[in-house]
């Protein structure tokens, strides 16, 4: 089971493995590093800098954010920057809302409202799923984990979806993998799941492996114990790789 990853010993195991994707797939954790400062600067509550945010987004273009479309019909910086301010500032960083107590928050029917507020961010035929996830975990990676067809899909969930389907049953939501704001709500909240029954010294030994790697290094006034999203996509692709995905 995807809980397993979250108890030490498998917790270890799956930071192994995620440790040698990444350098596969060439992924820099030093560029996720400039991402989340270049986002501390660009949301600050007292003194948000748009000029901060123009680095986000262009590091989410080079994600493949507005992958298949010209980055021209996709919206600009500062209606990206406005609308996450002003339409997701009770899911802030810092905020009272977190991925392990999002789902006990009662925020989730919240979220699902505010999510076709982002439909147009890419023109798509269906929601942008992937962008607007890559957009929030930039604005929040204490809350919302990535999204992508390529790993995600075609690895996390391939291993694990049964898990998400029950998670779904369980905590009666409707069951949904579709291109749609219901798919991510229900991913947010299945990974609030199961980090919040991850082991107590879960992030602490996240965050202990994270200064390890090249470029993990965080500016002394960073917490990189509130990354909790990046903890548990960093973790689900790892045991997605553990066990042979």
């Amino acid at each position: 089971m995807l809980l397993d990853y979250f108890q030490p010993v498998g917790q270890q195991q799956a930071l192994e493995q995620y440790g040698k994707f990444a350098c596969a797939k060439d992924w820099s954790i030093e560029e996720k590093i400039r991402l989340y400062n270049a986002s501390s600067r660009a949301f600050k509550p007292t003194l948000p800098d748009p000029k901060a945010f123009d680095e986000v987004y262009n590091i989410l273009r080079g994600w493949q954010a507005f992958r298949g479309v010209a980055v021209n019909l996709c919206w600009p910086p500062q209606r990206v920057f406005d609308t996450i301010r002003n339409e997701f500032s009770e899911f802030a960083w810092g905020g009272p809302v977190a991925l392990p107590n999002f789902v006990g928050s009662r925020k989730g029917d919240d979220l699902l409202l505010k999510l076709p507020t982002m439909r147009e961010i890419k023109p798509n035929q269906q929601y942008p799923v992937v962008a607007v996830s890559k957009f929030l975990h930039a604005y929040n990676p204490s809350l919302f984990p990535v999204y992508d067809n390529e790993v995600i899909w075609e690895q996390v969930f391939k291993r694990f979806k049964n898990e998400f389907r029950e998670f779904c049953r369980t905590s009666i939501l409707v069951y949904d993998v579709g291109f749609t704001p219901l798919f991510l709500r229900n991913y947010v909240s299945w990974a609030s799941s199961i980090s919040a029954s991850a082991h107590p010294k879960f992030m602490e030994t996240f965050v202990d492996w994270l200064n390890k790697q090249p470029g993990g290094q965080l500016a002394r006034d960073f917490d990189a114990l509130t990354l909790h999203a990046t903890a548990f996509e960093f973790t689900a692709i790892g045991a997605a790789k553990a066990e042979g995905s």
